[in-house]
């Protein structure tokens, strides 16, 4: 049975990076999964639900460098209202950009999901995550391509505001999906 710590480094480096969850969890002779792996899957299950449960940037205050024809329709709002067909935009001539959402008040995080709307084709070459926490922003992860899903993970921060700048695209960069959430406090890194 693999350990919690390792089943939840599997999915951020497989499902947080756009690909599918193989556990290789076999079944028993008797055709039904042996009760330890039932169980530990199960804790992964509750972990990740308690995880993903409260989306710290959601509906907050947000901000952008640039907004595609300054129409409002395609403006930071539209990264963080939970709703996967609206997206935030900028020009055709724009690769690189940033968006920045206000948490209000501190808050505890340390995932960062990221979604390009990849109807119009994954774009994002390389990107950074920072957060606003001790009065001074802090750099929390780099990665290259966002595409359906991107999930970054660092260890635990108070955080007052989240940035995310695309550093560089193949074309004007979208994002679907910013999200803010903070895994429980003995499955943090």
């Amino acid at each position: 049975v693999k350990p919690l710590a390792h089943l939840l480094d599997i999915y951020y480096k497989s499902v947080g990076r756009g690909a599918g969850l193989l556990l290789n969890v076999p079944p028993a002779s008797d055709g039904l999964f042996a009760a330890p792996d039932v169980e530990r899957l199960l804790e992964l299950r509750r972990v990740l639900d308690a995880t993903f449960a409260v989306d710290l940037a959601r509906d907050r205050p947000s901000r952008a460098s640039a907004i595609r024809g300054g129409d409002h329709g395609f403006g930071p709002a539209r990264a963080v209202d939970g709703d996967p067909r609206t997206y935030w935009a900028v020009d055709d001539v724009v690769r690189e950009a940033s968006i920045e959402i206000d948490l209000g008040a501190q808050a505890a995080c340390s995932v960062c999901l990221l979604g390009e709307k990849i109807e119009l084709g994954q774009r994002i070459e390389s990107h950074r995550v920072e957060v606003f926490a001790g009065g001074k922003w802090q750099v929390v992860a780099q990665g290259t391509t966002v595409g359906y899903k991107r999930l970054h993970r660092f260890p635990a921060v108070n955080a007052q505001r989240l940035r995310v700048t695309i550093e560089k695209a193949r074309a004007c960069p979208t994002l679907a999906t910013v999200g803010l959430f903070c895994e429980p406090e003995g499955n943090r890194l």
